[in-house]
């Protein structure tokens, strides 16, 4: 049994959407002209309660089939492990929208960032940020994540009040002037940042996650011993208890 503590509704939609279109062209191509055995498919089908953890499983075993999840190791789509982290708010915990778990080893910096959205059930305590490329990393994943535009500026709006009471200026004019575009090496600082300041408690957490970034640098990341940094959204994230 998984004690799911996160789940992405949109994209468990979005990808089984995509297998169910699949899988229903490669019936009605085996099945040809046998009308009835499809039909038959079809009503069997529809008798299994669906709901979006079966959809889940569905979506990760096509996935296992298709060889698109690895190890950390391996250049794939998408993520799956079992580690020790720090599950924390990402940001400034009054307007944050991501939440964010951390990993740090000798040689790997990890981070799963996920739409607050997507919780099941409260957020933990905890905090973490990547210092001056905090607001550059958020509107950088707010796509993948499934934050609106509409969200980022009151993310904004709301951020830069207190700013706003001493420098005369618009929250538009402070998002332009706090963002800058992400190379790179932007994106592998801030999540070594933020794998290097997560507060918290720790716990070991299942998870899938499709990578948004993943960089290797064989003499080590900032004169550490880091030779693997990877960003990712997960599909989920569960408890080990």
């Amino acid at each position: 049994m998984k004690y799911y503590v996160y789940a992405s509704e949109s994209k468990i939609d979005m990808l089984f959407a995509q297998i169910s279109q699949s899988e229903q062209e490669r019936r009605e191509a085996s099945v040809g002209s046998d009308l009835k055995l499809f039909k038959f498919e079809k009503k069997f089908s529809r008798g299994i309660p669906e709901n979006k953890f079966t959809r889940l499983n569905a979506i990760i075993k096509r996935l296992d089939k298709e060889k698109l999840i690895g190890s950390f190791e391996e250049s794939l789509r998408y993520i799956r492990g079992t580690l020790e982290m720090v599950w924390a708010t990402y940001g400034d915990p009054r307007v944050s929208l991501i939440t964010y778990w951390g990993y740090l080893s000798d040689t790997l910096a990890l981070g799963l960032a996920g739409s607050r959205y997507h919780l099941l059930g409260e957020q933990r305590g905890g905090s973490t940020a990547s210092a001056s490329a905090t607001h550059s990393f958020v509107e950088w994943v707010h796509h993948d994540l499934d934050i609106s535009e509409d969200d980022l500026n009151k993310y904004f709006e709301e951020f830069s009040k207190p700013y706003r009471t001493i420098h005369p200026i618009t929250p538009e004019e402070f998002r332009r002037t706090h963002v800058y575009p992400f190379q790179k090496t932007d994106v592998a600082d801030a999540v070594w940042l933020a794998a290097n300041v997560i507060k918290g408690e720790k716990s070991i957490f299942e998870f899938i996650a499709k990578v948004l970034h993943r960089s290797d640098w064989p003499d080590g990341y900032r004169n550490s011993s880091i030779k693997h940094i990877i960003l990712a959204t997960p599909l989920y994230v569960s408890l080990e208890e």
